[in-house]
């Protein structure tokens, strides 16, 4: 456990054991722009040390289609369903 770690696990309890809903939005908005300074500071040191650059966390997507599903259960399919195309 990091120290980064841990106030981005601290922000989620914050968030989740809200009773607004600003507040939860607030916490979880704090974890985003967290999560976008950790992996920029990431990259600069990466760079420095000569090192690949990390992949994006927020680069993420909704899978489009059924057949993006890989390595997926078929109930975890199912979730997806109404989503897709």
């Amino acid at each position: 456990m990091t120290p980064e770690l841990r106030s981005f696990l601290a922000s989620y309890r914050e968030g989740l054991n809200a009773n607004s809903p600003l507040y939860q939005a607030l916490s979880f908005y704090k974890i985003i722009e967290g999560v976008t300074k950790f992996h920029t500071n990431s990259m600069r040191a990466a760079k420095k040390r000569g090192a690949p650059e990390p992949a994006d966390p927020l680069a993420k997507e909704v899978p489009a289609s059924r057949e993006d599903l890989v390595g997926m259960t078929e109930w975890a399919r199912d979730n997806f369903t109404p989503y897709s195309e």
